[in-house]
């Protein structure tokens, strides 16, 4: 068993490093990469170009600077619109083949991160590096810390700094994430997801799965959580009909009703969407339904504007948990378990809940902790204002 508390570092030049280790020393050397081969950027849409780190202050400057100047450029093109968005920003980190294995597990980097960590902390993280990528309970804590970090430079550098562009362009930045139905993709991507969404000006969401049968809750707890707690006047939601699209289209205006409705119940107040009529689908009847469609979604969004829930059921979001048991794979099977594992726990209790005639509100650490506050203080324990019955904890350790 490898002792981590007693870490030698090493000095070496880029070329060259010799080294004796004693018997049953362990010499590690870490080394920065860009993450492209085998990850999502490899196998987007786009040429597959490399993607910025959205952790790099400076990279993102760079992308405003390419993608939302030249379009200011433009009288009125961001005032009075509600909000602007760029479609899943990511940490690529983690890969995609589940028969392949690469060379490198990797974990988040960028320039000042070991100086930016002692400044929060007051300890560095070099020496600890180990503990990132192996180690039993004993790296846990070392864990959290580190991937609060990670949500702390992507909210600063990506989210937080393009909103305030926004802002001073008339407008607000919203958009929504990539793997929002997947607990442990909230941290492999974002560190901690919902700092990464509360630094947004406008919160949004994904929903992939368009009719009732197979609706993922977990996809719009989370920005539904950030916008109770942000005060926002609601969330987009982008509506995607991609999964099991030949069932979806049995009765598509039926199942797209019933999705927009469950998100516009959890807080959505605009939406994007690809339900579209084909060419060949363009027949009166169709185009009839589809208008119909668009007003029905109106509908929703001026009665339920300005509503918020009334609850006293609350789950809880466990953002420690998966920071604390995150590890970098060679491969997308290695943590295929685990991350269901996570998921199957968190999505099973907040599915049975809503489809019991609930509408639960995730929690985090912050909130549990108001609440005892104003147990203390008046007898009551509430979260934003809504009086706490019961919190329901998912699998954690």
């Amino acid at each position: 068993r490898v002792d981590y508390s007693r870490p030698t570092e090493l000095s070496f030049d880029s070329d060259y490093l010799e080294c004796e280790l004693d018997v049953r020393e362990v010499l590690y050397v870490f080394a920065v990469k860009t993450t492209h081969e085998g990850t999502h950027s490899m196998h987007n849409a786009n040429s597959q170009r490399f993607n910025i780190n959205i952790m790099d202050k400076r990279a993102v400057r760079r992308f405003i600077d390419v993608a939302f100047e030249p379009i200011a450029k433009i009288e009125g093109a961001y005032e009075g619109a509600e909000a602007v968005f760029t479609d899943e920003p990511s940490l690529f980190v983690t890969y995609n083949a589940m028969d392949t294995a690469y060379n490198y597990a990797v974990c988040p980097y960028a320039d000042g991160m070991f100086e930016y960590f002692y400044e929060l902390y007051g300890e560095r993280l070099e020496p600890k590096l180990p503990l990132i990528f192996e180690g039993g309970k004993a790296a846990y804590p070392i864990r959290i810390k580190f991937y609060e970090l990670v949500g702390k430079m992507i909210a600063e550098a990506y989210s937080g700094q393009i909103n305030e562009w926004c802002e001073a362009h008339g407008t607000k930045f919203s958009g929504h994430y990539l793997g929002e139905d997947e607990p442990f993709a909230h941290v492999a991507y974002y560190g901690n997801y919902s700092k990464v969404v509360s630094a947004a000006g406008y919160p949004g969401f994904d929903i992939l799965s368009c009719f009732p049968e197979i609706f993922k809750y977990v996809n719009d707890k989370v920005p539904e959580m950030v916008a109770r707690k942000t005060a926002s006047s609601g969330l987009m939601v982008e509506l995607c009909p991609f999964d099991k699209k030949s069932e979806f289209d049995k009765a598509p205006f039926d199942n797209m009703k019933c999705v927009t409705a469950l998100c516009y119940l959890h807080g959505a107040r605009v939406s994007n969407s690809y339900f579209q009529l084909r060419e060949d689908e363009r027949t009166s009847e169709n185009v009839a339904k589809m208008r119909e469609f668009n007003k029905y979604t109106a509908r929703l969004g001026y009665m339920l504007d300005g509503l918020v829930p009334d609850t006293n059921i609350f789950v809880y979001y466990p953002i420690e948990n998966n920071q604390s048991r995150l590890v970098p794979q060679h491969s997308r099977a290695a943590s295929a378990t685990e991350k269901a594992r996570q998921h199957d726990s968190i999505e099973n209790i907040t599915s049975s809940l809503e489809l019991s005639g609930f509408n639960p509100l995730f929690v985090d650490k912050e909130d549990v902790v108001n609440a005892y506050d104003s147990f203390v203080k008046c007898g009551i324990p509430s979260i934003s204002e809504l009086k706490v019955k019961t919190v329901i904890v998912p699998e954690i350790e």
